[in-house]
């Protein structure tokens, strides 16, 4: 099986051990965000319409996402981890298992910020790390078809198209506070 990109290991991570936490959002252009980690990802998700490729993670996500939508339950790694796949139960078992320990820092009096308190500035940026790559791969489909059309007024329309993706990629960027 593949491995998942980055992004969506940490969205899935965040709404699993995290979904239920509460984030603050600064959203540049746009009004701030309070509530729930999980309601940010799957608002910012459903939006702009786009899935996890990672089939587990598809599968993770619709579950939890139909679970707060419903009930406005949120699910946990534990209730991932009873599954009955099997394959299902060694991701999540994968996904939450800490394999690295912070030395004991506290006894010479530097503090490390845990990862709640960075939790929101996390949040966000997953999120836009996930569109960046979900962008890149709209913008590669749509070099291709643009690539294939002959009709000069087709290909206007596609370029059009393209142009606006590119855009909205350098918009992202800037997000991202990444040089283009």
């Amino acid at each position: 099986m593949t491995k998942a990109p980055a992004p969506e290991v940490s969205l899935i991570k965040i709404l699993l051990l995290n979904g239920s936490d509460e984030v603050n959002i600064e959203i540049p252009d746009n009004e701030n965000y309070f509530g729930s980690a999980a309601q940010f990802i799957i608002d910012e998700l459903d939006y702009d319409e786009l899935e996890f490729s990672y089939p587990y993670y598809k599968i993770i996500f619709e579950i939890f996402k139909n679970a707060y939508l419903k009930n406005g339950e949120f699910l946990d790694a534990s209730y991932f981890a009873r599954s009955q796949d099997s394959a299902l139960s060694q991701i999540i078992a994968e996904l939450v298992v800490d394999n690295y320990e912070l030395a004991n820092w506290e006894r010479k009096n530097i503090y490390i910020p845990d990862s709640q308190h960075k939790l929101s500035d996390h949040v966000c940026e997953s999120v836009f790390r996930f569109k960046e790559i979900k962008l890149k791969e709209m913008i590669a489909r749509k070099q291709l078809i643009l690539d294939q059309t002959q009709d000069e007024n087709d290909r206007a329309e596609k370029l059009k198209e393209f142009n606006e993706l590119i855009s909205i990629k350098n918009s992202l960027h800037k997000k991202l506070n990444r040089v283009v």
